[in-house]
């Protein structure tokens, strides 16, 4: 909830919720080396992608 600029008693109202950023996938491959599986690749696929909003501190 974020608090509302004013005087006196605090009021409040919801946070608005925020549209996602990127929507996508992403595929892994995994190589094991001296007998453990390791993250060999990771492709991702980002069909609607956009920049990412940077989000501040909680005020």
């Amino acid at each position: 909830m974020r608090q509302r600029p004013g005087r006196g008693t605090p009021s409040y109202e919801p946070a608005r919720p925020q549209l996602p950023a990127n929507l996508g996938h992403y595929e892994d491959t995994f190589r094991k080396a001296d007998g453990s599986w390791r993250l060999a690749v990771r492709t991702v696929f980002l069909p609607f992608g956009g920049p990412t909003r940077r989000l501040g501190a909680p005020s």
